[in-house]
């Protein structure tokens, strides 16, 4: 058994120095190349012991503690929480995870959602409080200013508490109640958390690490903390047979120039060699090929990176990140799970078990969620679960979820889900291909609203604007197939005709009148029905409020159960009443006032209608 590097996720809301964090430590600049400067895909990078020992050099020294665990692995995820259930056999993916907050702003929604799934999935995490340069009147050390221009040329020696402790007394209150503010927040999910140096147990306490991504002050804490927590808190959870299966998950498929399509994977089990047998998950079926070859990036390389430095390997051991290449791999989806082995040990193995369970999380996810519902489409398996996880967050109805670019399939699938219900007419697609032409002309010509970004949470955003836009609209057809509330009086005087029908004038109090309405007395007693409305000796369907016009009325005799100075009212259904009061926004204040009326006759001989 061996000590592999312990996997550490990092995550947090967008623009919060998740990237940039990294950045310092690799001296890489990947934070410019994502679409707004936000990570989406999730990468990975060897920081191996000797890169760490530099930067946290003193501090280790001060403590006396001698590191065993070779290096970290640091995967970057996109900032939304979804992004943390990287999932392998038995686990989530990361050993421990770094929460990256500002703590200029604090905590945001999707630092919530990040903690929530953490707690759940009971992966140890550590909070680095970003940003602390930028804090009012923070003055940064000199070597942190100059390490802002040129990474790495000196190397900050100070802890973070010493660079915090010599700022001025107002400053040290100010960064204080932040850091509280940050504990206070933690204890609404039932934790605990305290500063790095206060804390008094780590396995009940989470540790605050004050930081800055940009001059490097904290970074050494922030590594120090890292490491002492795995190595002590989880050296059997670290120790793995390097003589195993192969066991990794699928970052993302490529196609480098000159290497035909390779496979971005994060192998976090086992040992993989050139010729061993691939197993990976697809969409339909068990994906079956061999290992052509394995490359290696460069040390502080980052596996994303197109212009990342790859070396050609043999063989490699858990946990890391590395290229493989592989015939046979044209239908692989960047998300899913693989394993490999060679073919001495596959006689040992329950290979139909296995497959079995690499396509069990594949048909989670890749499915229909509900009996109705939207569209969903990503380009990998990792952010088709993200979309679905967001869904499920907003309560929002998923009927088919599936990888790859938009078809005519999936337009004839949302004209499907229309018809059923209007407010399903979406496809929410990220990251994925342009539309072909046809595709797109066939949205159209069935109203199929298509929502398409690089960016996450924009394509949710959009999604619950125009959600609610539709809402309104169908809201409102609705309250115009209604019968109108309006209220009349009969004038004095004008009596055209007694009976068969009669006819009066009157004047409308409030709303509007149409013709073929019901009308009831202050009693709730039905007095007959309006027939039609003649205005200056016309006759119109439909007249406003403070209009004086001439009606006629069947079944009604003017003496008998109508009489002049009657107030009369437009008969609503019960049923109509409580979809206009469950839309009240829709309304307005006049219309309001005569359903308040009409409810409170209605209930002299029924006190629950309405209700």
């Amino acid at each position: 058994m061996v000590t592999r590097q312990p996997i550490i996720t990092v995550m947090g809301h967008v623009d919060h120095g998740k990237t940039s964090l990294q950045d310092f430590i690799r001296e890489s600049t990947m934070v410019a190349k994502e679409p707004g400067q936000i990570t989406q895909h999730v990468g990975a990078s060897i920081v191996p012991m000797n890169v760490i020992k530099k930067i946290s050099h003193d501090l280790f020294k001060k403590i006396n503690f001698d590191l065993k665990i070779p290096g970290l692995l640091f995967i970057d995820t996109p900032g939304h929480a979804a992004f943390t259930n990287l999932r392998k056999r038995g686990g989530n993916l990361a050993d421990i995870a770094i929460v990256v907050i500002d703590i200029n702003e604090g905590f945001k929604q999707q630092t919530y959602e990040v903690i929530e799934i953490l707690k759940n999935y009971k992966v140890p995490f550590v909070i680095a409080a970003n940003k602390i340069d930028k804090f009012p009147r923070f003055k940064s050390s000199e070597i942190g200013n100059k390490n802002a221009v040129s990474k790495h040329k000196k190397i900050i020696s100070d802890s973070i508490i010493k660079i915090i402790n010599s700022q001025e007394p107002a400053v040290i209150t100010s960064v204080e109640n932040r850091l509280y503010e940050i504990v206070g927040t933690v204890y609404e999910y039932g934790l605990q958390a305290e500063r790095y140096d206060r804390v008094s147990d780590f396995t009940k306490q989470i540790p605050i690490i004050p930081i800055s991504a940009i001059t490097g002050e904290g970074i050494p804490d922030l590594l120090m903390i890292i490491c002492a927590l795995a190595q002590k808190f989880l050296t059997n959870k670290l120790e793995m047979d390097p003589g195993g299966i192969a066991r990794g998950t699928i970052l993302e498929v490529k196609k480098p120039k000159g290497l035909g399509r390779a496979l971005d994977v994060i192998l976090y089990e086992g040992t993989i060699q050139k010729g061993d047998k691939l197993l990976i998950a697809g969409v339909d079926d068990i994906i079956e090929t061999k290992v052509k070859s394995l490359l290696q990036p460069a040390e502080m390389e980052e596996l994303r990176d197109e212009k990342t430095k790859s070396i050609t390997i043999q063989s490699a051991v858990a946990s890391t990140g590395i290229k493989i290449l592989a015939n046979d791999i044209e239908d692989v989806i960047a998300g899913v799970s693989f394993v490999a082995f060679d073919e001495k040990r596959e006689k040992d193995l329950d290979i139909k078990q296995i497959k079995k369970e690499l396509m069990h999380e594949v048909k989670a996810i890749v499915t229909t969620n509900s009996n109705e519902g939207i569209v969903i489409k990503a380009d990998t398996l990792g952010s088709l679960e993200a979309m679905t996880f967001i869904a499920q967050e907003k309560d929002i109805k998923i009927s088919n979820a599936s990888v790859g670019k938009i078809t005519k399939k999936d337009i004839i699938d949302a004209q499907t889900e229309r018809e059923k219900n209007e407010i399903n007419s979406f496809i929410l697609a990220f990251n994925t291909e342009e539309l072909d032409s046809s595709v797109i002309d066939l949205a159209k010509e069935n109203n199929i609203r298509i929502i398409k970004s690089p960016v996450i949470y924009e394509i949710i955003v959009k999604y619950e604007e125009e959600k609610e836009t539709i809402k309104k609209l169908i809201t409102q057809r609705e309250i115009g197939t209604l019968t109108k509330p309006s209220k009349i009086k009969l004038l004095m005087g004008y009596t055209f005709r007694q009976s068969n029908p009669a006819v009066v004038g009157v004047e409308i109090v409030e709303g509007i009148l149409y013709a073929n309405v019901n009308l009831v007395n202050k009693e709730g007693k039905r007095v007959g029905t309006l027939k039609s409305i003649q205005k200056e000796k016309e006759f119109v369907n439909k007249c406003e409020k403070n209009t004086q016009v001439a009606v006629a009325i069947e079944n009604a005799t003017v003496g008998r159960n109508i009489n002049e100075g009657d107030e009369l009212y437009v008969q609503i259904t019960e049923d109509e009443f409580k979809k206009y009061k469950n839309n009240k926004d829709f309304i307005d204040s006049g219309t309001k006032e005569v359903l308040k009326e009409f409810a409170e006759i209605m209930r002299i001989q029924n006190p629950l209608w309405g209700v």
